[in-house]
């Protein structure tokens, strides 16, 4: 038998996860439910020409923090010694473990996750397209827009650059530091990560002040353009040639992705020496 990957027993421990934490996946999702019911409530009751931008960076932003807790929780386990020990002498290989931990945080949280979205989005379209008009207010109906789905390719087309990344990121790195830090996981990586945002930040314009020389004010966050002000009202943008700047943004980001992944999975893998 295959002792790197057997489907059939790779299998078997997805069907035992599901089993074991059934009851526990369900309130996940409830919760979640309910959350995002009462955050769309507050987004599909303004106007519909705001509609579109609010929503996204609910999907983004409650999605972005549900996403970190349930990656957490997953790996809380590893991080409790009896737990561990049951679920790392499980007749499964190293390989097949790290591939459940990675379906289920990862793509079986965007998968139901998407799909609540969808349905709120869908109840929330007909409640903004449908809305009834106060009397007196005909400039409102006359304005009104309609709203169209989420996944409407021009709703996506409008997301900025910078929330695609986060998300990208967001899976990773969570898994990573979830793994590296076995006590109080949840407060401490995003406080460690926003002192590490703000670290690289400070330092990659430190850096680019001593290359440009003696200017006002400099504002860029790495890879990005760069505002150089000579004084407050001279100032001018410097942008990467393309399609080099892209080619780096790409790298280093897919590069982090990747190392991020890595890093899990040796951690992962420590546990069981």
């Amino acid at each position: 038998m295959n002792q790197t990957f057997s489907l059939s027993r790779f299998s078997r421990l997805l069907r035992t996860y599901f089993v074991e934490n059934r009851n526990a996946l369900l309130v996940n999702i409830a919760v979640l439910f309910v959350v995002l019911a009462g955050l769309a409530f507050l987004v599909y009751s303004s106007h519909p020409a705001f509609i579109p931008r609010t929503r996204i960076f609910l999907l983004f932003f409650a999605g972005g923090a549900a996403w970190y807790v349930f990656t957490v929780q997953q790996v809380a386990v590893l991080n409790e010694k009896e737990r561990a020990i049951t679920y790392l002498l499980r007749p499964a290989s190293k390989l097949e473990k790290w591939g459940q931990l990675i379906l289920t945080s990862g793509l079986g949280f965007i998968v139901v996750y998407l799909l609540l979205f969808t349905v709120i989005d869908a109840i929330g379209i007909w409640y903004a397209n449908h809305r009834p008009v106060e009397p007196g207010r005909l400039t409102d109906l006359l304005n009104r827009s309609t709203v169209e789905p989420w996944f409407a390719p021009g709703q996506l087309r409008d997301v900025p650059a910078i929330l695609w990344a986060d998300a990208a990121l967001l899976h990773p790195l969570s898994l990573a530091f979830a793994l590296l830090i076995r006590r109080y996981s949840l407060p401490l990586i995003p406080v460690i990560f926003f002192f590490a945002l703000v670290l690289v930040i400070l330092v990659n314009q430190k850096l680019l002040g001593n290359m440009i020389g003696s200017v006002y004010d400099i504002s860029s966050t790495p890879f990005d353009r760069i505002s150089i002000s000579k004084t407050d009202s001279n100032w001018r943008m410097i942008q990467l040639p393309q399609p080099a700047g892209d080619i780096i943004r790409y790298g280093v980001g897919v590069s982090a992705v990747l190392l991020l992944y890595v890093t899990a999975f040796f951690r992962l893998k420590e546990r069981e020496v």
